[in-house]
């Protein structure tokens, strides 16, 4: 490449004027216009697969040349079209080849046994196609097509296969002892056998153990009772808290948490019984809002402590109220309830400027040492209470409820249980 001093001497000889040229480009393009150098060929692109000079057909594939013969599939190797899939590897396959491998990872679909690779769904963890979704038992088409949209209520079976909600009950329910109508949610009587579904659970007899036992039912403090459960109604703020330090110490005996219902913010905590109205009242100001009227509701708040040095805040555990007139062992099972939600809040779950856990997760463990307490004392009354807390559909309590208790029964004791849900912020 000659230098600038030699292209101007060239057009100096030549007799050409230059003056307005002021780099060298300029001067190289003046000179090739005058016929006094020549324009050097811009170097050739590599072939971007073998990397060797580029002749013959060429095709392009991203942005990159390729030689004809270089762009194959990497699994056929036929010769690629407009139609190229560009692998993790950075490979090429053709579309035919692309779509196989994914077929051969995805999962498939329970009814047709087909690949499912796109625009499917799962009902209890198996796939489908939404095409596929359809009762077993009258082929009732159960999924729209269009993602997203779910037309009918999906179970599955005791034998892995799809039905409707009404379907499914008439094949897997348990006929309610009250109106006689399969069900899959229900709640039995340990005391006579009886089956009831949550319909007639809510309207049968007693609030309490939905059975009539005894004379006509008794009403008092907000609550339908039969006469074995209003004998054990607890009505005085003494009882109730005797009742309290029962739980605590067979939970200290029993699952071994010592350090923390000796605690000393538990030791001044008493439980207050309260009415209908004024429990509506406290769960007004809680994660529930007011939709229900709750059995019981742990009270915290805020304290925040500041020095010359620093400033930090943390919550304590205020105040324990449960509803007026429960039975014994239902009131029992509730302050087992309540007081897991003290252990959230005396062990910092949730610190300042964090966010809580989630409701299920914490309405679910909670709910999981209320079970601990009933099975723990095998009556009639607490396995009816046992029943209908793993039949109950409620998507915090009832849900949340069944997965805390399988989670629990992998860990070692209650206490590795808890602690793998405080690291985790959720169910271990």
């Amino acid at each position: 490449m000659p230098s600038i001093r030699e292209l101007r001497r060239h057009l100096d000889a030549a007799g050409v004027d230059h003056s307005a040229a002021r780099d060298r480009g300029a001067l190289e393009e003046l000179c090739v216009s005058r016929g006094l150098a020549r324009r050097e060929p811009a170097p050739s692109q590599p072939c971007a697969a073998c990397r060797e000079p580029l002749a013959g057909p060429v095709v392009e594939i991203g942005g990159r040349p390729y030689h004809r013969r270089c762009a194959v599939c990497a699994v056929c190797a036929v010769a690629l079209g407009k139609e190229v899939v560009v692998r993790r590897d950075g490979a090429f396959s053709c579309e035919r080849c692309a779509r196989a491998a994914l077929e051969a990872t995805a999962p498939k679909c329970g009814a047709c046994d087909a690949a499912v690779v796109e625009g499917g769904c799962q009902v209890d963890g198996a796939h489908f196609h939404r095409a596929c979704v359809r009762c077993a038992a009258c082929a009732k088409a159960l999924v729209s097509t269009a993602p997203g949209s779910t037309k009918h209520r999906i179970k599955m079976g005791k034998d892995r296969k799809v039905y409707c909600h009404g379907c499914l009950e008439e094949r897997f329910g348990e006929i309610c002892g009250c109106c006689g109508k399969p069900a899959i949610r229900y709640a039995r009587s340990e005391a006579t056998g009886q089956s009831l579904c949550l319909s007639c659970v809510k309207r049968a007899g007693c609030d309490s153990c939905f059975l009539r036992r005894g004379g006509p039912l008794v009403e008092r403090d907000g609550f339908k009772h039969c006469d074995v459960c209003a004998a054990t109604a607890v009505t005085s703020d003494a009882d109730a808290n005797a009742i309290m330090s029962e739980v605590v110490d067979w939970l200290r005996r029993a699952h071994g948490l010592r350090s923390f219902l000796e605690d000393e913010g538990l030791r001044g905590l008493g439980v207050r019984l309260v009415d209908e109205q004024r429990m509506t009242t406290l769960a007004k100001g809680s994660r529930h809002g007011s939709r229900t009227c709750p059995l019981g509701i742990t009270v915290s708040e805020r304290r925040v402590a500041v020095s010359s040095a620093s400033r930090s805040e943390n919550f304590a555990v205020r105040d324990v109220y449960a509803r007026r007139g429960l039975p014994r062992a239902r009131l029992a099972s509730v302050l087992a309830h309540e007081l897991c939600h003290a252990f959230f809040t005396m062990k910092s779950f949730r610190k300042a400027g964090e966010r809580p856990l989630p409701l299920a997760v914490e309405e679910g463990c909670a709910e999981l040492w209320a079970s601990l307490w009933l099975e723990g004392h095998d009556d009639p009354s607490s396995r009816t209470f046992l029943a209908l807390m793993a039949a109950s559909t409620d998507p915090v309590y009832g849900d949340g409820y069944r997965k805390a208790k399988a989670a629990f029964r992998r860990a070692p004791s209650l206490i590795d249980f808890m602690r793998g849900v405080r690291r985790a912020k959720q169910l271990p």
